[in-house]
C-alpha cells in the first residue's frame, strides 16, 4: 500500500477503480460462458459496479478541488481498506474459478471446493457494503445540486427478461430495420421462439432509450386486444381510459399518434386471426374504410384502423399467418421469417436450460429429434434436469424416438387443426406428451392444474380462479365410459388402467395438494408463463391445444370443460376482465343435464353483454344458444326458455327481421297465455311485444289494438295504480301521437297522469314529468297552447325543485324550455321565448346533445331573434348554424337536417344574404331529390327556390361589379306590375317571388296562435319526415271527420311538421 500512499487521492483512486474493474470483468466473463454465478459470487458482483460508481465521483470531487486536505487525509485510509478487499476477492477467484483449458474433472473439483469460500465471501461484500455507504455520503457532500433527470417512460410488457435468451439473426434484422413509422412483421411456427425475440427487442429499447414508451398488445381476440389497449391508456394518463362506454381503440390511437406524446414502441403479439382486425371495435360508431380517406356510404371502423401509423412509433409484430402480417404491414420485404435454429444456436439453448454435463453427441442426437425447435429445446431440458440422474439426454432422446403408430396419429391430428404443416415432424407434440406423462405421474396435482388451465383463454389465466378449483375428487369420483372407437380399444384400456392405478395410488392426496408447488412444476416445463404480477398466466396455443388431446384420449375432457363452465358461470361478470374467459367456454356445449343449463345461463349473460355493446349479431347467436340450452333441459314451456325466446325475436327485430320477429313473439305469447294465463304479467308483456313488431312493420291499427287489450287487461287485474301500468299508458300515447291520433293520444296522456298523480313520490317523480311533457306536447299538437303552456312550466317547476333535492334530469328541463319556447313563439310572446331558446341552446351546447338537434334549436331561436327585430344577432347565429351543417357529412342527411337547414337558408335569403344561402337550398334540394324523388312538390318547390336564389344571387354580383365601375344599377320598377330582369337570356321574375313571400305570411297566421313562414313549409317536409305520403295524410283527415275532428286537420298537418 506504501506506493498507494505516495500517490494523490484522485491517483489511488484510478487505481482502485481500475483493478476493480479488471476483478469485474473476470466474473462477467466467467457468468457469460456458464450462464449462471454461484449465489454468494453473484451478490457480491452487483456490489462492485455501485463501489466503482462511488469511487469515481469521489474522484471527481477531489480533482474539481471540492476535497479539503482534512478530508482526503480521512479518505486515504478507507481507500486502502477497499484497496485490500479488492485484492483479497481477486485471490478467491484464482482459486475457486475454473481456469480456461481446465478438464470437465477439474471444474467439478473447483465448484465443490468453492463453498469453503461462500463465509469469506460473504464478510467481503459486508465491508464492500461499508465502503459504498461511506463513499455515498462523501459524494453526496461534495457533490453540487445537479438538474433533476426526468423519469423514464414506461412499458406495457408482461414478461421479464430472458436471462437465457440466445441471439438470433432476426434480432439485428430487427434493430438494423427499426424506423419512425416503421413496421415490421416476424412470421414463423409456434414455439419457434418469435415472441421471446420480440421481447428481448422490447428490453433493449428500454434500456438504450429511456424516454422511449415500449407497450405490448396481445391480438389473439379482439376482447384481449382492446385489454391491452385500456392497460396502455391507464399508463399513459388518457382521459377516459376507465370509462367503460369509451371506443378504446380510437382513444389509444390519439394518444399514439400525438407526436407530442413522444416516441413509442409497439410489439402487437400472436397476430394470428385476420377476423381479430377486421372486427369492429367495443362502443366503436365511425364509419371508415380503413385507407385513412374519407369513408364510402355503409362502411364501418375495423380494429386494423386503429393501429397508428406515427412518425413517432414503430411496431414490431409477431404472427404464424404470412397473409395477416402483410394485411398488418403492407410491404412482404417487412415481413421476416423466423427459422428453427440452427445447430450452434441450439446447443448454446440446450446448453443454458441443462443441469450438468453431457455428452456433444447425444446432444446433437436430441436437438435434431427436436428440430432446433427453441420451445421443445426448453421443454425436453426442463424434463431432464428435472428427472436427473434416473434421466438422462441419451434416455430421453430414445423415449422420444419410440411412441407408437397410434399415438402418432391421435398427436398428429392436434397439429392439424393448429394449422401445423404436415409435411413437418411431430417433435414438439411428442415431447409436450412425454412431458404430460411424467407431470401426471409425479405430481397429479399439477396434471389437474394444467386440465384446467387449458379450457381458459390462454392469455392471463387468473390465479383468483384456480386455487382450490382442481381437487382430486373430481376425478376419483368419475368412472370414464367405455368408448365407442374400436380401433382404440386397446389402448384406452390401457390408459384407464393406468389412470386407476394413479387413483389408487394417490386415494390419500386430495387435501395434500399446494397451488404454489403446483404452479412451479408447470413453470419448470415451460408449459405456461407467469406475467410480472405474479397472478396471472399464458398457456402456448399447442400446449392448450396438446393438454385438450391429452385429456380426451383419456375421456377427461368433457368433465373439465363442465368443471369450466360452472366455474365461469359463478364469476362471470362479478370478477374483472373476464370476458375472455367466459367467451372461451361458448364452443363447451355439453350435450345435456345441468351442464347444459348452466352453459344456457352464462350464454344468457354474455349476450347482455353483446347487447351493451351493441353486437346484435352475436347477442343473437348466443341468445339462440341459450334458448335451444333451456328448450333441451328445461322444456319449451320454462320462463325462462321463453324468456330467451323473447330476446331473440327483440333482437330479431333490432336487425329489421320483423316478420321472423312477430312469429317469434306469437310463439311466445301463446305458449305464455297457455301456461301462465292471459291475465299474468308476462303474458301481457308478451302482448306487448307482438304490439310493438307489428307497430314496426307499418301495421298501426292492429299493433295499437293489442297493446290497448293488454292495457284493458292490466287496468282490471292491477289497477292504474301499479307502475307497469302506468308506463304501458305512457308507452300508448307515444304511439298514438305517432300515428296522428292526436285526440286519443291526450285521452290517453290524461288518463296516465291522473294515475301517476295518485301515486307519486311527495318529492319528485320522473314518470311524472315525462307524462305531463308527453301531454303538453299533444296540446301542443292539437293547438291548444295555453294549455301546453301551461304544462310545460309544470315539468320546469318540478324540475327546479327537483334540483334543489339533488335529483332530476337537466337534459330534460332543457328539453322541455326548448318546447316552451317554441310554444310562446307561436302565441307571438317573442320576449318570452327568446329568454328560453337562449337557455335551451346553452344547454344543448354544454350537454353536448346531438349536434343536428343543436343547429336545428339555433334555427328557431334565430326566428324569434328575428321577429324582435335583432338583424345582426339573427345573422351571427345564422353564421354559427351555417358552419355547423358544413361539418356535418351530406351523405346521411334526413328530414331532421333537409327542415332545418332549408329554414335557415330562407333566413339568409330574406337578409338578402345570397351567397349564404345558396349552398343551403342547395343541400336541401339535393337531400328532398334523393329521398322524395325529382317529381315530388317538396323537391320541386326547393328547385324554385334554388333558381331563384341563385338568380338573386347573379344580379347581386352584378350590381355590385357595376357599382365599381362608376355605373348605377339599372333596375326597371313598377309600382303595381311584375318586375322582370334578365341575365344569360334567361327571366328572374322578380314580382312573383314577392307575391309568394307576401302570401306566405299571410298564411302564417292562425286561430290559436301566430307561426312563421318558415313553419307553413315545414308542414309539407315534416309530413314526409314521417313517412307519411299524401294519401295517408288523406286518410288522417277522413278518420278526423269520422270523429267530428274537422277542425284538428291543419293542426294535425303542423304538428307532423313540428315532430321533424
Amino acid at each position: 500500500m506504501a506506493e498507494i500512499a505516495a500517490l494523490s487521492l484522485a491517483s489511488n483512486i484510478i487505481q482502485v477503480v481500475s483493478f476493480g474493474g479488471a476483478v469485474l470483468a473476470r466474473f462477467e466473463s466467467f457468468q457469460s460462458k456458464t450462464g449462471d454465478l454461484p449465489e454468494s459470487f453473484q451478490h457480491i458482483k452487483n456490489k462492485l459496479p455501485i463501489l466503482i460508481l462511488r469511487l469515481k465521483q469521489t474522484q471527481e470531487a477531489a480533482r474539481d478541488g471540492r476535497i479539503s486536505t482534512d478530508e482526503e487525509a480521512a479518505l486515504k485510509p478507507m481507500l486502502k481498506g477497499c484497496w485490500k478487499e479488492i485484492k483479497l476477492l481477486e485471490e478467491v477467484i484464482a482459486k475457486a474459478m475454473p481456469k480456461p483449458g481446465e478438464s470437465g474433472i477439474r471444474k467439478g473439483f473447483r465448484a465443490v471446493g468453492s463453498l469453503r469460500y461462500d463465509a469469506r465471501i460473504e464478510k467481503m461484500a459486508k465491508a464492500i457494503d461499508g465502503y459504498v455507504n461511506y463513499f455515498a455520503l462523501s459524494a453526496i457532500s461534495t457533490t453540487t445540486t445537479e438538474p433533476r433527470v426526468p423519469p423514464p417512460r414506461g412499458t406495457t410488457c408482461l414478461f421479464p427478461r430472458d436471462p437465457h435468451f440466445v441471439e438470433r439473426t432476426v434480432l439485428a434484422e430487427i434493430l438494423a430495420k427499426r424506423k419512425p413509422s416503421s413496421r415490421l412483421a416476424l412470421v414463423g411456427l409456434g414455439g419457434v421462439g418469435k415472441s421471446q425475440i420480440v421481447n428481448e427487442y422490447a428490453h433493449r429499447i428500454r434500456d438504450q432509450f429511456e424516454e422511449t414508451w415500449v407497450f405490448w398488445v396481445y391480438a389473439g381476440s379482439l376482447a384481449t386486444f382492446e385489454n391491452d389497449y385500456r392497460r396502455i391508456a391507464e399508463m399513459v394518463g388518457a382521459v377516459g381510459w376507465d370509462d367503460k362506454a369509451v371506443n378504446i381503440a380510437k382513444l389509444v390511437h390519439s394518444w399514439l399518434s400525438n407526436e407530442a406524446n413522444g416516441n413509442w414502441v409497439m410489439i402487437i403479439d400472436n397476430a394470428d386471426d385476420i377476423d381479430v382486425f377486421t372486427a369492429t371495435p367495443s362502443n366503436s360508431t365511425e364509419a371508415s374504410t380503413g385507407t385513412g380517406l374519407a369513408p364510402d356510404s355503409g362502411t364501418v371502423s375495423q380494429l386494423i384502423d386503429f393501429i397508428p401509423n406515427s412518425r413517432n412509433g414503430s411496431i414490431v409484430i409477431t404472427s404464424r399467418n404470412r397473409d395477416v402480417a402483410f394485411h398488418l404491414t403492407c410491404s412482404y420485404p417487412h415481413i421476416l421469417s423466423v427459422e428453427p435454429m440452427d445447430e450452434a444456436e441450439a446447443m448454446t439453448l440446450l446448453n443454458s436450460k441443462l443441469v450438468g454435463t453431457h455428452p456433444h453427441d447425444d446432444m446433437i442426437e436430441l436437438l435434431n429429434v427436436l428440430d432446433y425447435m427453441p420451445l421443445a429445446i426448453s421443454q425436453a431440458a426442463a424434463a431432464i434436469s428435472k428427472m436427473l440422474p434416473r434421466v438422462t439426454v441419451a434416455s430421453y432422446t430414445e423415449e422420444l424416438k419410440k411412441g407408437d403408430a397410434e399415438r402418432s396419429k391421435l398427436l398428429e391430428a392436434d397439429l392439424r387443426e393448429a394449422g401445423r404443416d404436415r409435411g413437418r415432424s411431430n417433435s414438439i407434440v411428442t415431447t409436450w406428451h412425454i412431458t404430460f406423462q411424467y407431470v401426471r405421474r409425479t405430481k397429479p396435482s399439477a396434471a389437474r392444474l394444467l386440465s384446467l388451465m387449458c379450457l381458459f383463454n390462454r392469455q392471463g389465466i387468473p390465479e383468483t380462479l384456480l386455487v382450490g378449483q382442481y381437487e382430486h375428487s373430481l376425478i376419483a369420483s368419475y368412472t370414464k365410459p367405455k368408448s365407442k372407437l374400436a380401433s382404440w380399444g386397446r389402448l384406452r384400456k390401457h390408459i384407464r388402467r393406468k389412470g386407476n392405478q394413479i387413483g389408487r395410488n394417490n386415494e390419500k392426496e386430495p387435501f395434500n395438494y399446494n397451488f404454489d408447488d403446483d404452479w412451479q412444476i408447470l413453470t419448470d416445463f415451460s408449459l405456461i408463463r407467469t406475467h410480472v404480477d405474479g397472478h396471472h398466466f399464458d398457456m402456448h396455443r399447442l400446449v392448450q391445444i396438446t393438454t385438450k388431446k391429452w385429456l380426451d384420449i383419456q375421456a377427461e375432457l368433457h368433465l373439465w370443460k363442465e368443471k369450466f363452465i360452472i366455474l365461469m358461470n359463478e364469476s362471470y361478470p362479478c370478477l374483472n376482465n373476464l370476458l375472455p374467459h367466459a367467451l372461451a367456454a361458448v364452443p363447451y356445449r355439453p350435450p345435456s343435464g345441468i351442464p347444459l343449463q348452466v352453459w344456457g345461463h352464462l350464454l344468457y349473460k354474455l349476450a347482455e353483454h353483446s347487447m351493451t355493446q351493441s353486437a346484435f349479431n352475436t347477442a343473437g347467436d348466443m341468445y339462440q344458444a341459450a334458448f335451444e340450452a333451456y328448450e333441451a333441459t328445461l322444456g319449451v314451456d320454462n320462463p325462462r326458455t321463453l324468456l330467451s325466446a323473447r330476446e331473440v325475436a327483440y333482437v330479431l327485430s333490432i336487425q329489421e327481421n320483423n316478420s321472423l320477429s312477430e312469429t317469434l313473439h306469437r310463439r311466445v305469447l301463446q305458449a305464455r297465455q297457455t301456461v301462465l294465463g292471459l291475465d299474468h304479467p308476462d303474458t301481457l308483456s308478451s302482448m306487448e311485444d307482438v304490439g310493438y313488431v307489428l307497430i314496426k312493420q307499418g301495421k298501426f291499427e292492429e299493433g295499437d289494438a293489442i297493446k290497448l287489450q293488454a292495457l284493458r287487461i292490466r287496468e282490471r287485474v292491477f289497477g292504474s295504480d301499479v307502475k307497469t301500468t302506468q308506463d304501458s299508458m305512457g308507452v300508448i300515447s307515444l304511439d298514438l301521437m305517432c300515428h296522428g291520433r292526436y285526440k286519443d293520444a291526450e285521452e290517453m296522456f290524461l288518463r296516465e297522469n291522473a294515475a301517476r298523480n295518485k301515486t307519486a313520490p311527495l318529492d319528485f317523480d320522473d314518470e311524472w314529468c315525462q307524462s305531463m311533457s308527453g301531454l303538453g306536447f299533444v296540446c301542443q299538437s292539437r293547438g291548444k297552447l295555453k294549455e301546453a303552456e301551461l304544462l310545460f312550466r309544470q315539468v320546469l317547476d318540478a324540475l327546479e325543485k327537483a334540483f334543489l333535492l339533488g335529483q332530476g334530469s337537466k337534459t330534460q328541463y332543457i328539453e322541455t324550455s326548448g318546447l316552451l319556447a317554441k310554444v310562446l313563439q307561436q302565441q307571438q310572446r317573442y320576449a318570452e321565448a327568446e329568454g328560453l331558446y337562449q337557455r335551451a341552446l346553452d344547454g344543448y351546447i354544454k350537454y353536448d346533445f346531438k349536434i343536428r338537434e343543436t343547429l336545428s334549436m339555433m334555427g328557431q331561436f334565430a326566428e324569434v331573434l328575428e321577429m324582435l327585430g335583432k338583424v345582426e344577432e339573427v345573422k351571427a347565429l345564422c353564421r354559427k348554424a351555417a358552419e355547423g351543417w358544413e361539418k356535418i357529412e351530406d351523405d346521411d342527411d334526413d328530414h331532421d337536417t333537409i327542415v332545418p337547414v332549408y329554414f335557415l337558408a330562407g333566413l339568409f335569403y330574406k337578409h338578402e344574404m345570397f351567397e349564404e344561402a345558396l349552398p343551403l337550398y342547395q343541400r336541401s334540394l339535393i337531400g328532398s331529390e334523393k329521398l322524395l324523388g325529382s317529381g315530388h312538390e317538396d323537391t320541386t318547390q326547393f328547385i324554385n327556390d334554388y333558381q331563384k336564389c341563385e338568380e338573386m344571387l347573379a344580379l347581386h354580383n352584378k350590381a355590385i361589379s357595376t357599382s365599381n365601375l362608376g355605373e348605377p344599377p339599372v333596375v326597371e320598377e313598377h309600382a303595381d306590375s311584375e318586375q322582370k330582369q334578365r341575365k344569360n337570356g334567361k327571366e328572374v321574375e322578380v314580382g312573383v317571388m314577392k307575391a309568394e313571400e307576401e302570401e306566405s305570411e299571410e298564411q302564417a297566421v292562425d286561430s290559436r296562435g301566430g307561426k312563421s313562414g318558415t313553419e307553413t313549409v315545414s308542414m309539407k317536409i315534416g309530413t314526409e319526415h314521417l313517412n307519411l305520403s299524401r294519401a295517408y295524410i288523406n286518410e288522417m283527415h277522413q278518420n278526423a271527420v269520422d270523429r267530428d275532428e274537422e277542425d284538428m286537420v291543419p293542426a294535425i298537418t303542423q304538428r307532423i311538421a313540428l315532430l321533424a
